[in-house]
């Protein structure tokens, strides 16, 4: 079972993380499937930094559902939680320290960060980290290692990844990672304030160091064709249709695109980009 998806109508509305309510559900249905369905084990799955806005689930807060849980049920149902923190585990500790970190929720049991998102590294570096408890899951016999036991995930590889980064840990620093980080922020902002400026698009919270905003529903075919080449493909930001509510076919999905602000960054290059977003969203383009 997963949590939540991104991006909640609350996301759309304004709202940074997701509130009480979503909490409540996850809650309810978990109590549901115990219940009327006979299940017993859950797996949850949570975001610190999603793909396409940056949000953040409260992980503590579901670490308390989980608790409440585990006594109401007299132990009889067996949770894992894993939080994803592919995007976010890179930026927040250095510029949020004051944040709950995923294992100081007892609950938690896994976490993913991937070093070559936010963290400088070269591409394919991603770290999986589990409670001790778990790696007997995972481990097989071997006759080549020193405790005759191999318990990653992935047995014999390249140390060249783990090289990488630790080069890169080590010349950059915390203090480098803040650095870096305040600095994407703060231009990630500063595009915030220049697209609020276009009412045509519908901009969601910035978060991390994320720019994301809805395109217009009206735009036809044809106008979406030239703002992907026009400002998609010239500037490589992403885009994506999203679903904000996957449980009902019903509701049509939004065209979203997310900007990944670096630290390279330049104020120009922000405003220029801003610039063609509201020349290629007004609708009723020409040739």
């Amino acid at each position: 079972m997963r949590a939540f998806d991104i991006p909640h109508n609350s996301i759309l509305a304004g709202c940074p993380v997701f509130g009480g309510k979503y909490i409540l559900a996850l809650e309810r249905k978990i109590r549901e499937l115990y219940r009327g369905n006979g299940i017993r084990r859950f797996i949850i799955f949570l975001n610190e930094g999603t793909t396409l806005t940056g949000a953040l689930d409260d992980t503590s807060a579901v670490g308390e559902v989980i608790r409440q849980l585990r006594t109401e049920f007299m132990g009889s149902a067996e949770f894992y939680l894993h939080v994803d923190a592919a995007y976010g585990g890179m930026v927040y500790p250095f510029t949020e320290p004051d944040r709950v970190r995923p294992f100081n929720v007892p609950e938690v049991d896994s976490v993913t960060v991937d070093p070559y998102k936010m963290g400088q590294c070269p591409m394919a570096e991603g770290v999986f980290l589990c409670r001790l408890k778990h790696q007997e899951y995972i481990q097989r016999p071997t006759g080549y290692v020193q405790d005759e036991q191999d318990d990653t995930l992935i047995g014999s590889r390249s140390g060249a990844y783990a090289a990488a980064c630790w080069a890169v840990f080590r010349a950059e620093g915390a203090d480098g990672f803040r650095a870096m980080h305040e600095q994407s922020i703060e231009h990630a902002r500063y595009l915030h304030e220049l697209l609020s400026q276009n009412g045509r698009i519908t901009m969601l919270p910035q978060l991390l160091n994320m720019v994301s905003f809805q395109l217009p529903p009206d735009l036809t075919a044809r106008e979406l064709k030239r703002f992907l080449d026009k400002v998609v493909d010239k500037y490589l930001v992403m885009w994506s249709w999203f679903s904000v509510d996957p449980e009902d076919p019903s509701v049509h999905p939004i065209r979203l695109v997310k900007c990944n602000i670096t630290r390279d960054v330049k104020r120009s290059w922000l405003e220029r980009f801003a610039r063609a977003v509201t020349q290629y969203t007004r609708g009723g383009t020409k040739k």
